[in-house]
């Protein structure tokens, strides 16, 4: 049974709430397992998916907008702290009857797209974006064991119009993509000063989990240490885990195979030493910056707020911004004075 936690507080930059189906929503029957991303030496039989779904003619409700079209998306409540961002997979176990039947319709009608309805404070609605997921795999086990499936955001989408209440909530949204012009060359820098930062921050992390453990074999660890529980930055005796750097990895790769936004971009005439990334490459980092922790919920408003960010740039800011804050969690630990950290290893 998923369990809604009351988050601590709204974000103020989501917010278009839908005030219904509360009691339904309180009591979902699905089981949801946490976050597990899949390695990436897995590839997975495609049939249908974000694609084919862009391209489905949905009857009279397949509504033009300006330059969007206005679809239908069957959406499956979810607390916050679960929200997925690009690239990344969950698992999940499908029992109750209403959810099996919308699991034959996303299968037969919308070519294997869900939306994640993430609900907020207290159960009490919808927030507006919500990430777009295929179904990559299943296991329809029958009976009560009912059905064991992953899926995997691929997008992002902005609800509008209720088109159905039962058995299940089916909602019209518009596809989320970024807007505006990308400017490169400084989406570029700062690119670069996500990756100094978590070079920095795994660097400092070593340091702080060896401190720990020394204090740990001499008795005098503080037992007031559980900071852990907000931010990988201190040591649980669990070494058999990716490291940070490695986690932002793998979000990179996750989120660029699972793009399919088909930009465009051009290469300037650069005669600097800045790497120069293509836009998915940058979009790729832009949501790979959110998921360095082993778990994803402790970031999870950073990341609602970076889901529903639909600059680039700013959204690169916003990652940059929140690795700073975590590298200041593990400074003020170890007093260590950032600019001469930075200096000595190279990383300024």
């Amino acid at each position: 049974m998923v369990n809604f936690f009351e988050p601590r507080a709204s974000l103020p930059w989501t917010i278009t709430l839908y005030y219904i189906l509360v009691a339904r929503f309180q009591n979902c029957r699905f089981c949801c397992v946490a976050f597990v991303p899949k390695p990436s030496k897995r590839t997975w039989t495609r049939i249908r998916g974000i694609e084919e779904w862009r391209d489905c003619v949905f009857s009279d409700t397949d509504i033009v907008l300006g330059e969007d079209f206005k679809k239908p998306i069957c959406l499956l409540p979810f607390d916050v702290e679960e929200t997925l961002l690009q690239g990344q997979t969950k698992e999940l176990r499908l029992y109750e009857d209403r959810f099996l039947r919308l699991f034959d319709k996303v299968k037969n009608e919308h070519e294997n797209v869900v939306a994640m309805g993430i609900m907020t404070e207290g159960g009490e609605g919808l927030y507006n974006a919500v990430p777009l997921c295929e179904i990559i795999d299943y296991n329809n086990m029958g009976g009560e064991l009912g059905i064991f499936l992953t899926i995997r955001c691929v997008g992002r989408a902005e609800l509008l119009d209720v088109t159905q209440e039962e058995p299940y909530l089916i909602l019209d949204c518009i596809e989320i993509v970024d807007e505006g012009t990308q400017k490169t060359t400084i989406s570029n820098a700062v690119a670069d000063k996500i990756e100094e930062m978590l070079k920095a921050l795994h660097y400092l992390e070593e340091k702080l989990s060896e401190r720990f453990e020394e204090q740990a074999k001499e008795g005098m660890l503080p037992e007031s240490i559980s900071v852990h529980q907000t931010s990988d930055n201190f040591h649980d005796g669990d070494d058999d885990g990716p490291n940070r750097l490695q986690r932002y990895s793998e979000a990179v790769q996750q989120a660029f195979e699972s793009d399919t936004q088909g930009y465009f971009s051009t290469r300037p005439n650069n005669r600097s030493n800045q790497k120069h990334r293509s836009t998915q490459e940058l979009a790729a980092i832009s949501w790979a910056a959110f998921s360095t922790e082993s778990r994803n919920e402790i970031d999870a408003f950073y990341r609602m707020q970076a889901l529903d960010t639909r600059d680039l740039l700013e959204r690169l800011k916003q990652g940059l911004q929140l690795l700073n804050e975590k590298f200041k969690l593990v400074e003020n630990v170890l007093e260590v004075n950032k600019n001469d950290f930075l200096e000595e290893e190279g990383f300024a």
